[in-house]
């Protein structure tokens, strides 16, 4: 089980040979793979570093000897003249670089800051190609800290963008390798912003670095208090439906790869199946214990399965026997029965626990009225049609129009039942009838001819997403008109939420004039009064 999900050797294929370290020495320690091969693995990522003593010592561990080949020895009095050559040639840019009053007087103008140090200091493109060279010589060595500070002056003078693009993942993994993780959080954001922008670069090129992005950031995101969040924005660029893509793109790609975690998800979220699901979660602790990334969130992961198992059996079931609750848990019948109550008590569900019977008894889920009319009102724009969609084809054929205009108008239906509803079940002696055609025909309204929210007479004129700055009603009014009002005052603050979302597309799919008014329902009066008193 181990070594059949084990996925260094697959992540090391898109890292730095120094970020592969850390991962081999978690496997030493868990004993994965054997002691000699994980040496000899090292070893080998040794062999084009600088780390030359550190390769020596691996060495005479491997082969119980205090001798070492000759190549080593010369390799490293290769390295020791290389270094003092690299010192001696960047002394006198680190000196400049060291002082206050120069950098003080650096601008966001790179050719400037060459000029200025040319022209003061004698540093020319030579020494600056040096401090490149010594600040690689230096991580190569193992010295990433002295890697870390020199590279940052070094981007402030360098024109070339791939030499640019080189610090900048340098700079990343010394500070992976340093553990400054808040650090290695900003180099990531600025590295996904270049590759963005790097709008000349080959696509293949921006692939292969866009890949590597995306695996040199687990070290981040996994070690970053706020290191998952920024995962799911960068994995997954969206966190409302977050767990609905991830299901999407498992079941997508299960051809290609599983393992029990993906696994457990899909029988949990797509087949529900509680039983396949209950063992995929022994396997996933396992699994789970040996990555180096997840090994911290081993308890996080179970205490999120086991809510997420529970969330939907009880979505499904009314009474639940706490005895194969807690087999489906792989917990132990008192833990679960306190765990469980726990569970209640936190989250405040609607449960209560029958320790006679030994069941789980679930109340009913209902919402208020107000919790229905904003969860149906918040889906308006996902129910709407795109801005985007409708200024591709708005220049369209006729055809086209019509089409537009007909998925509008659905748009602004299922809009009118949906404050229709509200209206009557807040209002339960008023005429459901009434308050659908009153909506449906001031959405129709304004749908024909978007309406600008200044010269709406019905509202004080403010851009607001809350019905609260409709000025023409309110909710103490009475009289024969105050229904009708009222009605005015919900409606206008949903009309507002559409508008600041579609208003401009609805302008150019209709092709209609602005002149319009949002107009209280056309309700004749002998209604209005039949109606008031519902108020």
């Amino acid at each position: 089980m181990a070594h059949k999900y084990e996925l260094s050797q697959t992540l090391a294929k898109f890292m730095d040979r120094h970020l592969v370290f850390p991962i081999l020495e978690f496997h030493q320690e868990k004993g994965i793979y054997e002691a000699r091969d994980i040496m000899e693995a090292k070893l080998a990522l040794l062999k084009n570093t600088n780390m030359v003593d550190f390769a020596m010592d691996i060495y005479k561990v491997l082969n119980d000897t205090e001798e070492v080949p000759p190549a080593m020895a010369q390799h490293r009095s290769e390295v020791v003249a290389r270094l003092r050559k690299l010192q001696a040639d960047v002394d006198p840019i680190i000196k400049c670089l060291e002082n206050p009053s120069v950098v003080r007087n650096f601008r966001q103008d790179k050719a400037f800051n060459l000029q200025f140090l040319q022209e003061d200091f004698q540093i020319g493109p030579d020494h600056v190609e040096a401090l490149f060279q010594y600040a690689k010589f230096q991580f190569d060595c193992g010295n990433y800290s002295v890697a870390a500070e020199l590279l940052p002056p070094y981007r402030t003078l360098c024109t070339n963008g791939e030499r640019n693009m080189a610090a900048l993942w340098g700079k990343l993994s010394s500070d992976i390798l340093m553990q400054n993780f808040e650090a290695a959080r900003d180099d990531i954001n600025k590295l996904k912003d270049a590759i963005d922008n790097a709008t000349f670069a080959a696509p293949l090129v921006q692939l292969q670095q866009r890949t590597w992005l995306l695996h040199w950031s687990l070290f981040v995101f996994w070690n970053h208090e706020n290191g998952r969040s920024d995962l799911i924005d960068l994995f997954m660029r969206r966190r409302r439906n977050a767990m609905k893509d991830l299901i999407r793109v498992i079941q997508q790609e299960a051809y290609e790869y599983s393992d029990p975690v993906t696994s457990f998800l899909e029988d949990l979220f797509v087949h529900y199946d509680f039983d396949g699901a209950q063992h995929k979660l022994a396997e996933c602790e396992a699994v789970i214990d040996n990555d180096f990334f997840l090994t911290a969130f081993k308890d996080d992961f179970v205490e999120s399965a086991r809510l997420f198992i529970f969330e939907i059996y009880c979505r499904i079931h009314q009474c639940i026997d706490i005895k194969m609750l807690a087999e489906r848990l792989n917990m132990d019948l008192e833990a679960a029965e306190k765990w469980i109550a726990n569970l209640i008590r936190s989250v405040r569900l609607n449960a209560k626990i029958d320790s006679q019977s030994g069941t789980v008894v679930m109340g009913s889920q209902t919402q208020s009225v107000h919790e229905q009319i904003i969860e149906k009102t918040k889906q308006l724009s996902e129910l709407g049609v795109s801005e985007q969609i409708l200024g591709s084809h708005v220049e369209g054929s006729e055809g086209s129009r019509k089409r537009l205009r007909g998925e509008a108008d659905t748009h602004l239906t299922l809009t009118a039942h949906t404050l229709s509803y509200g209206l009557s079940a807040m209002h339960p002696t008023v005429d459901s009838t009434w308050p659908f055609q009153a909506v449906s025909a001031q959405l129709k309204q304004a749908a024909v001819r978007p309406c600008r929210l200044e010269e709406c007479p019905t509202c004080t004129g403010t851009a607001t997403l809350s019905a609260s700055s409709c000025g023409t009603a309110r909710l103490g009014d009475t009289g024969p008109d105050s229904n009708v009002l009222i009605g005015d005052r919900i409606i206008c603050g949903i009309l507002h939420s559409i508008r600041l979302s579609s208003a401009s597309t609805l302008e150019r799919a209709c092709r209609g004039d602005c002149r319009s008014r949002l107009m209280r329902a056309s309700v004749p009066s002998s209604q209005r009064r039949k109606h008031s008193r519902g108020f």
